[in-house]
Order: structure tokens, then C-alpha cells, then sequence
């Protein structure tokens, strides 16, 4: 069993922000140079690029971590669930950039933070147990960027089979509703509704 995520206070994200079920993951710089690679090289010392990865590693460590189920592979399609809301926002992947080989019904982990705002995101369609507490939620998805894979498959294993099932379902439906919507999956850019 895994030691309790200790939080991290960093001037990106307060220990206050600490979810139910936190991450506790750390990013791999050299997965996450493979997904965006934009935010490496000369362009990587620009101040916003640098503050991007810097809220990564706190994303990761203090987000809360969901199920999130693999749709479809070309394109390679996510469904990540958030509790909070009680739905999902499905993300689109570039499979070239991606150093995990997948399958369509594959579990993944998200880590997801929140934001507050006055009205919800467009591409998040509210379920009936969402605490109608947030506007938007970012996932990041774990599996694509955690140093510590093992750490990422306990996480899984303790997600019940209900959120899992649910998390399939809510995919299916939003393909289903609205083809096309999906957020682009790259860590720094999943948080913008599609």
C-alpha cells in the first residue's frame, strides 16, 4: 500500500489544494519533452513555458486522480473522468507523441485540477451527482507522463469498477453527442475547453 501523498506547497499550487485522492506523481521530463516538445529548447526558456512546467509538477502531485479510458486509437482518443462534475471531457493525442502503446477500453489515470468561474465549460456536460462546485476542470493524463509508472497502476487499482464503468460510458455518450468536440490531450493545453 502506498504512503499517504504528503502535500507540496509550491508558489504554483497550495497544499490547500490537495485532492481526496491525489496524485503524488512525478514528472518525467524526458516523457514529457516526447508529448510537447514545445515547451523544450530554445522555446522551453521562454518565462510562461518554464511556469508550464513548473504547474505540471504540482499538478501531478497535488491533482486528484481519476479513471480515464482509452476511446479509440486513431485518433487516439481519452475519455478522463472527473468526479467533481460527474463527466468527462475527451481528449484528442498526436499517437506519434505518445511513448505508451494503447488499446481501445485501456485504463489510464488522470490528475485532474479545478477552476472556478461562473459559468461551466462548454465541452463538460454536468451529470447528475457533479458537486456544481467548479467551471472547468484540466486532466492530465499520467500514464503519458509519470516517472514512476508503478506508482500510476496502484493508483488505478484503487479506483472502484463503478467510476471506471462510468467513466466508458460518459466517452461513449460524448462521442455520440458531439463528434468532434474533443480538448487537445498535451499536458499544458488540456484545461482549454474544445
Amino acid at each position: 500500500m502506498d504512503e499517504p501523498v504528503q502535500p507540496r506547497d509550491t508558489p504554483y499550487m497550495s497544499n490547500e489544494a490537495l485532492a481526496s485522492d491525489p496524485g503524488g506523481i512525478q514528472l518525467d521530463p524526458v516523457r514529457l519533452r516526447r508529448i510537447a516538445p514545445d515547451l523544450f529548447g530554445l522555446g522551453g526558456l521562454l518565462p510562461g513555458r518554464v511556469l508550464s512546467k513548473k504547474v505540471l509538477e504540482a499538478h501531478l502531485w497535488n491533482g486528484d486522480s481519476r479513471a480515464d479510458v482509452v476511446l479509440g486509437r486513431s485518433p487516439l482518443l481519452v475519455a478522463a473522468y472527473s468526479d467533481e462534475f460527474d463527466a468527462v471531457v475527451v481528449l484528442r493525442f498526436d499517437q506519434r507523441l505518445v511513448d505508451a502503446h494503447v488499446e481501445q477500453g485501456d485504463r489510464l489515470l488522470t490528475v485532474n485540477t479545478y477552476r472556478r468561474g461562473a459559468s461551466v465549460a462548454r465541452d463538460i456536460a454536468q451529470g447528475p451527482y457533479s458537486s456544481h462546485a467548479y467551471a472547468n476542470f484540466h486532466p492530465v493524463i499520467a500514464d503519458f507522463v509519470a516517472a514512476d509508472r508503478l506508482r500510476v497502476e496502484r493508483r488505478k487499482a484503487a479506483i472502484a469498477e463503478p467510476e471506471w464503468a462510468r467513466a466508458w460510458q460518459l466517452g461513449q455518450q460524448h462521442l455520440a453527442t458531439r463528434p468532434g468536440a474533443f480538448r487537445d490531450g498535451t499536458p499544458h493545453r488540456s484545461g482549454e475547453p474544445a
